[in-house]
């Protein structure tokens, strides 16, 4: 329905949201990159009193701020990236290549790097984000 640039800023994110929740009553979810300006988003929801019938999702590094604003209900659900993980995994990826390994068969080599959704209920804990 709608694709918006925040520019990284929570506050415009929420007028945005807010907007598009006028234009679109019968809006079902929001999906947020970065989940700083998704935060502005779900304020939005909240403000509009739509946060029952209304998720809001972002993407993310999981930090400590991302699971408050999930225990708050700002979020539904993040897909965090791990970065730390990521790192860990690009570092093994190219000792891997020094090393000479190649994949089987020409085949392109693959270290994977797991995505962690973060939600509410079953299975939270403030031990999936973390603390910077």
């Amino acid at each position: 329905m709608s694709n918006q640039a925040s520019d990284w800023d929570p506050e415009k994110a929420r007028q945005i949201t807010a907007t598009v929740l006028q234009q679109h009553p019968d809006l079902c979810a929001v999906f947020g990159h970065w989940d700083v300006h998704a935060m502005g988003a779900g304020k939005a929801v909240q403000d509009a009193g739509l946060a029952d019938s209304v998720l809001v999702y972002a993407t993310g590094g999981g930090d400590d701020v991302a699971c408050k604003a999930i225990e708050d209900g700002i979020l539904d659900r993040e897909w965090s990236y791990d970065a730390d993980g990521q790192g860990r995994d690009a570092a093994t990826m190219i000792d891997l290549i020094l090393q000479g390994v190649t994949a089987p068969d020409g085949a392109m080599m693959m270290v994977p790097s797991p995505l962690k959704v973060i939600k509410a209920g079953d299975g939270y804990s403030a031990d999936l984000c973390f603390k910077p």
